[in-house]
């Protein structure tokens, strides 16, 4: 599955209870709408360490890392190339 589905799909279904995956852009901002809040980051960060097998670095966990889906999959794949480049 395409990291920002993934995204997509944990925020809708394990955040907010099972709205639609069209109820969120990839662009909309999750932390300044109210989409998600500080425990709901605490849980997306926990799904993508786990999913994606990265690891953030406290210099990432920052509100721009995780403004949007778009900003998170950056992140991800970011690290993963980073991963597949050091092999």
């Amino acid at each position: 599955m395409e990291t920002s589905k993934a995204i997509t799909r944990f925020i809708t279904h394990e955040i907010l209870s099972g709205i639609s995956d069209d109820a969120i852009g990839e662009t909309d901002a999750l932390i300044e709408s109210g989409i998600i809040d500080s425990m709901g980051i605490m849980k997306l960060i926990a799904f993508v360490e786990r999913e994606f097998g990265v690891q953030f670095a406290g210099d990432e966990l920052v509100p721009d890392n995780f403004e949007n889906i778009g900003a998170i999959s950056r992140l991800i794949n970011e690290k993963l190339n980073l991963q597949v480049k050091q092999r």
